[in-house]
């Protein structure tokens, strides 16, 4: 197995993986390394430990959130805002008709 250079993930094909699957999760395991699986007729997969996936996952959510969050304050800087009572009164007026 060749080694990885920095910010590059490993790339193998699937019929690799089908053979070497445990060698190969073993790896992923210890070095938290991505694995890049490659098909000709599937398209490329990619092989995370549980606990990177999860981090990553998190820190997507959390850059998701703060885009929103930016978003809102660019909108009320640029003058798209009403008062609160208005925005609530309007809510529950939509709420209402989807009963």
């Amino acid at each position: 197995m060749s080694v990885p250079q920095p910010g590059e993930s490993e790339r193998r094909s699937l019929q690799y993986f089908r053979e070497h699957a445990e060698e190969l999760a073993a790896s992923v395991r210890r070095t938290g390394q991505p694995l890049v699986l490659t098909d000709a007729t599937e398209g490329e997969f990619v092989l995370q430990d549980a606990a990177t996936y999860a981090r990553m996952k998190a820190e997507t959510e959390q850059l998701a959130t703060m885009r929103a969050i930016q978003e809102g304050i660019d909108a009320a800087n640029a003058g798209d805002r009403m008062p609160a009572a208005d925005y609530f009164q309007g809510l529950k007026e939509r709420l209402a008709l989807r009963r």
